[in-house]
Order: structure tokens, then C-alpha cells, then sequence
């Protein structure tokens, strides 16, 4: 490009805050074998159950298991990024950093919209999503999507943050997650039931995370989008994240170019995986000021 005005540098970035990467166990490196996926036995999923005596034969009450071994599997994925621009005139490290640099501005949104979505692939481990989906792996048998437990009816923000936090609590005994969208945010800090803690968002009281991520979208279970003035909220148990290095497919300036066009064909990816711990809930919440009215029909 040839301009009688100055080239200077683009204004500096500021990463956004309380986002699903901020809130996640990991990331974990991808190993040899992560990279076709993963299985793991969630460990926080049984409570205790109770009896009258200790174990005495004819005493008390008799004793039972709890459920048996549930496997949980979930798929990678591949964010990749392209700049489709001429290389002449270009310094090829120039290149291969502004590839570098918008890879790592833009991979965080994309990776939220297909955890929240399932991506244009259907991606396990999503949050929308209302159908399990189960395959047998070594003699067991293996969830490797849960369907969301819908919670009925329509509540405000302050309703539907208590009852998933109350329903949370029924079946996992750690911090649970709550997913919303971004626009969100606004109205669980208006109602006060929100406070920062470091890089994440957290309920004011029982301290459950909220994850009000820029990628996370309106889409219900049924992968239909909430009504206008709507959104849908997840909950889930701790959620665990593998990430990759990232990775250019080209060698050298030699590979960067597609000679017939004079374009960069200098291709920036990295693998990402995502999996949650025990239960899987979603709530509609109507969004607006203050909402009167019964519980869980706030119009």
C-alpha cells in the first residue's frame, strides 16, 4: 500500500475481564493422546448417604452403593486464524507476528461461542444443548454430551441466579459455574448480586462464579435463541480446559506465499478442549429493570 500519510501502530489492545478462560482448571497442555480427546471419572458428583448404625449384621439400617462409575469424554476442536494479504513489501517475521497477535485477540471469543454452542461442528462438551449423547469406550459406557436439565419457567436475574445456585447445590458439592451472556452483566450488578474477585465475577453471599463471557451466546437447549428481552443461563460444575501451543503450518517466507495471487497463505492454529465436572442446568431469564410478579412469571 502506497499513502502520503504516516504508518503508525494501532491503538493499544486491553484484553477483556471476567472471561471463561479466567474461571477454568487449566489450561492443561495437549499430549499425544489428548489430542484425539479425552475421558476422566468426575469425582465430586456422589454425596454420602446416611444410616442409623455402623456395620453390624442384623443392626440398623442396610447399606447401599451409590451410583456406579459414570465416565465423562469430551472432543478438541481447532481455532485457526488467516490473514489474507500480500506479502510483498512485507517483512515475513512481520507477517507471522500480526498472525500471532490477532490469533491470540480473537481465539478466546471463538472458543466461548463453541463451548457455549458447540461451534459449526457440534463440538462436545457444550453448554446448549438438550440431548445426551453416549458411546461405549473399553466395555463402559461413556457420556460424551450431557443434555441440559431445563429449570420451568421464566425468571429475573435475581430469581434465576438462587435457584440455580439452590439447584447447583442439590447435586454438586463445589463452587459452581453460572454461564451468561455479556449483556448480562449490567443487570446482575444493578441487582447487587455480583462483585469482582481478581479477574472473575463472583455472587455476592455464597460466592458461586459467574461467567459473563463475551463468546457466550442468547441459544437455549434446544439451540433456539431466547425471545427479545430474554437469555438463557447455564450452570455447571468446575469446568477444565486443555490448550495447545500455537502452531504455523509454513516453514519458511518460501511456504508463505500462493504465488498465483501473491497472498499469504501462512495459517496460524491451536487445539483447544473443554469439559465440566457433575451437573448441567439452564434457566430463561428475562432481562429489563425491576420485574414484579409470581415467582417464575416475572411479566
Amino acid at each position: 500500500m502506497v499513502s502520503m500519510r504516516d504508518t503508525t501502530s494501532p491503538p493499544a489492545f486491553q484484553p477483556l475481564q471476567t472471561r471463561l478462560q479466567d474461571a477454568v482448571d487449566g489450561p492443561y497442555p495437549f499430549t499425544a493422546h489428548t489430542k484425539l480427546g479425552a475421558q476422566y471419572l468426575p469425582d465430586a458428583c456422589v454425596f454420602p448417604l446416611q444410616t442409623s448404625a455402623a456395620c453390624v449384621t442384623g443392626v440398623g439400617a442396610t447399606k447401599i452403593a451409590q451410583s456406579g462409575v459414570n465416565w465423562r469424554a469430551t472432543d478438541p476442536f481447532i481455532v485457526y486464524t488467516w490473514l489474507d494479504c500480500p506479502l510483498v513489501g512485507s517483512d515475513p517475521d512481520e507477517v507471522r507476528e500480526r498472525i500471532r497477535v490477532a490469533h491470540e485477540h480473537g481465539a478466546p471469543t471463538v472458543v466461548e461461542t463453541v463451548f457455549w454452542t458447540g461451534g459449526d461442528f457440534n463440538v462436545s462438551q457444550h453448554l446448549a444443548e438438550d440431548t445426551p449423547i453416549t458411546e461405549v469406550s473399553g466395555g463402559s459406557i461413556v457420556t460424551l454430551q450431557t443434555g441440559a436439565t431445563t429449570i420451568t419457567g421464566t425468571y429475573d436475574v435475581v430469581e434465576a441466579v438462587g435457584v440455580l445456585e439452590e439447584t447447583m447445590a442439590s447435586c454438586y458439592g463445589g463452587t459452581p459455574l453460572i454461564h451468561v451472556p455479556r449483556g448480562a452483566t449490567a443487570h446482575l450488578v444493578n441487582s447487587q448480586i455480583v462483585r469482582e474477585q481478581g479477574p472473575k465475577l463472583v455472587t455476592v453471599g455464597n460466592k458461586s462464579v459467574v461467567i459473563p463471557a463475551p463468546g457466550y451466546k442468547r441459544t437455549g437447549p434446544d439451540g433456539a435463541q431466547a425471545p427479545a428481552g430474554h437469555a438463557w443461563f447455564y450452570a455447571t460444575g468446575a469446568v477444565k480446559m486443555w490448550k495447545s501451543s500455537l502452531e504455523f503450518y509454513t516453514r519458511d517466507v518460501r511456504e508463505f506465499l500462493k504465488r498465483d495471487t501473491n497472498d499469504v497463505v501462512l495459517v496460524a492454529e491451536q487445539r483447544y478442549m473443554l469439559g465440566w465436572d457433575c451437573c448441567h442446568y439452564a434457566i430463561l431469564v428475562k432481562l429489563g429493570g425491576v420485574i414484579s410478579g409470581a415467582v417464575a412469571s416475572p411479566s
